[in-house]
């Protein structure tokens, strides 16, 4: 589906628009808007939300910080 090529906005509105009119997935197999929207109450509900968006964060900002360090080393050798 080309997910990683899509920008934020883009992404979001595509996901919003599944919520709302379900799609069909890889297998053929309707998933209605109203399964999508249970199915993210049960990730909100359980944690699992809030715990990948730290996650992501987390990622992110070792990721600024580790760069440096690592760029100098690749063009020292």
């Amino acid at each position: 589906m080309k997910w990683d090529t899509l920008c934020d906005q883009s992404l979001e509105s595509k996901l919003n628009s599944y919520g709302e009119n379900g799609f069909t997935n890889n297998e053929g197999k309707f998933i209605s808007g109203e399964e999508i929207k249970k199915s993210v109450n049960r990730w909100r509900d359980y944690g699992w939300f809030d715990y990948e968006m730290k996650r992501d964060k987390k990622i992110k900002n070792y990721g600024k910080y580790a760069l440096p360090p690592l760029l100098l080393l690749t063009f020292a050798l």
